[in-house]
Order: C-alpha cells, then sequence, then structure tokens
C-alpha cells in the first residue's frame, strides 16, 4: 500500500514529541504555502527595483535567465514528487519496519539548546548595546 493510500485510509498518524510540535507544524506549512503564492508579487518587486539600473542589452538578458529558472525550478519540484518522494517513503517504509515502536521521547536537548541560545543572545545584545552607549559618550 502506497504513503497517499494510507493517509487516505486513515491509518498515518501526525505525532508530536513536543508541546508546540503540531501547531509549529501546521504555522510552518502556512508560511511555505504562503511565500509559495506571493512570490510571484515579490518577485515582481525585486525586478522593477533591479530594472531600472540595467541597461538595454542586460534586461535583454535577464528575462531568458528568470523564466529558465522558474521552469527549472518547477521541473525539479515535478521529479521530485513524482520520483524522488515516493522511492524514499517506500525505502524507509522497507527499512524500519518492525523496528520502532511508538515511546515517550526526552525532549531535554531542545530545552538545553533554548537555553544555550537565549544566553547567548542576551549576552551579545547587552555588549552591543554597551559598546553602543560608550561609544557615544
Amino acid at each position: 500500500m502506497n504513503a497517499s493510500a494510507q493517509v487516505q485510509a486513515g491509518e498515518v498518524v501526525l505525532i508530536s514529541t513536543t508541546l508546540t510540535g503540531q501547531f509549529m507544524a501546521a504555522l510552518n506549512l502556512s508560511f511555505w504555502a504562503g511565500m509559495a503564492i506571493a512570490l510571484p508579487l515579490i518577485l515582481t518587486q525585486v525586478w522593477a527595483f533591479i530594472a531600472p539600473g540595467l541597461y538595454a542589452h542586460e534586461r535583454r538578458w535577464a528575462v531568458p535567465f528568470i523564466l529558465g529558472a522558474g521552469v527549472a525550478f518547477a521541473a525539479g519540484v515535478a521529479f521530485g514528487y513524482t520520483f524522488v518522494l515516493p522511492a524514499m517513503i517506500r525505502f524507509f517504509w522497507i527499512s524500519w519496519r518492525g523496528r520502532f515502536r511508538p515511546c515517550r521521547m526526552s525532549r531535554s536537548t531542545s530545552v538545553w539548546w533554548l537555553h544555550f541560545w537565549w544566553r547567548s543572545a542576551s549576552r551579545s545584545s547587552c555588549r552591543f548595546w554597551r559598546c553602543c552607549l560608550r561609544g557615544s559618550g
């Protein structure tokens, strides 16, 4: 049975090992979907900013490269979704079968990293403001 048939049959369940894991997954998916939908407008604004600074012969070469990059990106996404994703799912399904059992996972490492980054950021910002205040006086 392939992955999409399992999802449709309700056999696949999204699990989370953190308190906010499922919310963050939905937020992450929404963000990237929004970026994909807004990308044409964003690129139009970038082009409107860059185009006045280009010579006519440079502008003439830019359009084919931009269109070619868009086509290559779409072809890469289609290839990955059509060929790579099913092969990857099949590989992991075969190699992981029977090796893992549901269990409670410890996320103490993520708490440690959060503490580490928070302390690093607060120290850096304190040093930054100290240098700014010292330099202005």
